[in-house]
């Protein structure tokens, strides 16, 4: 759980952002909004709220979170930028990855295809949709050499 303790207007406000159960909840001064993740593969969260007048935006990748108000975030004091839309086909890289290194290698493959996957979100969101087609290739590869190394293990163990 995070929390955020701002004053808007000279009034105090309490801010927490949670993630259980893979389900998101954000709890403004006592009142809790479940919020749902933009991505299938990723938790991702970009929440905008007001209070009084003032906008204020959660955001969420993974499980790190930050608040920005008035289009600044408060722990870095960088600008807001919005996570832009993940495209479809990154999303279907993603379960390629995952799906397809299951099945060539079974779970190793598909914890390399998940770490990967992450990397291709997360690369969307930055705008830096060049280099998903290179990690996938490469994650492609990482995942048939180790299907066949296991497979020349079994081979040479004569199964």
């Amino acid at each position: 759980m995070k929390s955020w303790d701002i004053s808007i207007n000279g009034k105090n406000h309490n801010i927490e952002y949670s993630f259980k159960k893979f389900k998101n909840y954000v709890t403004v001064d006592g009142e809790t909004t479940l919020v749902h993740s933009k991505s299938s593969v990723i938790n991702l969260v970009d929440y905008e709220f007001k209070i009084d007048d003032t906008i204020c935006n959660l955001t969420a990748l993974g499980r790190k979170a930050n608040l920005a108000v008035n289009g600044t975030y408060l722990n870095t004091n960088e600008p807001y930028k919005p996570f832009n839309k993940v495209p479809i086909w990154v999303t279907v890289l993603s379960f390629i990855s995952m799906i397809g290194g299951f099945l060539l290698s079974g779970v190793i493959s598909f914890i390399i295809g998940a770490i990967m996957s992450a990397i291709y979100i997360s690369s969307a969101i930055k705008g830096k949709t060049s280099r998903i087609i290179f990690l996938f290739v490469i994650c492609t590869a990482i995942q048939v050499a180790i299907m066949f190394f296991f497979v020349y293990i079994r081979l040479s163990n004569g199964l």
